[in-house]
């Protein structure tokens, strides 16, 4: 059974690999190993040892850690893709609608969060980048 190292710190599979840890390789549709990104096939020849796994406490961590990145990139995005024409986009202060901003990340959003993601994102904002 072909297996691949970590040579870069990747989180997949629900877990943080960091270099050096070994695992069993994926294979294509005729069964040849073949390394994932992040990692590297290892040599028949060559020695492996396992490295000592992360504790369950660290790799929550590191799902908080990626969720809260994804999150704060996913309200980014939907912020700049709101329509300063759009009424429904906008509330009558001109702050991002938050059912618009929802329609467009599924998953709850506050005001707050969207504050402190982009603090002087408006429609004035949206509507001069829309002109750039």
């Amino acid at each position: 059974m072909a297996q691949e190292r970590c040579f870069n710190r990747t989180f997949q599979y629900n877990r943080l690999w960091t270099p050096g840890e070994i695992r069993t390789a994926d294979t294509d549709e005729r069964g040849v190993p073949v390394a994932s990104d992040h990692f590297r096939l290892v040599d028949s020849d060559e020695t492996v040892e396992e490295r000592k796994v992360h504790s369950d406490e660290k790799v929550k961590e590191a799902r908080r850690e990626s969720g809260q990145r994804d999150k704060r990139a996913a309200i980014e995005r939907a912020l700049y893709d709101l329509d300063p024409d759009d009424d429904s986009h906008w509330t009558r202060a001109g702050d991002p609608a938050i059912q618009a901003v929802f329609s467009r990340v599924d998953f709850e959003v506050t005001r707050n969060e969207i504050r402190s993601i982009l603090p002087d994102f408006d429609r004035v904002f949206a509507s001069e980048l829309k002109k750039s």
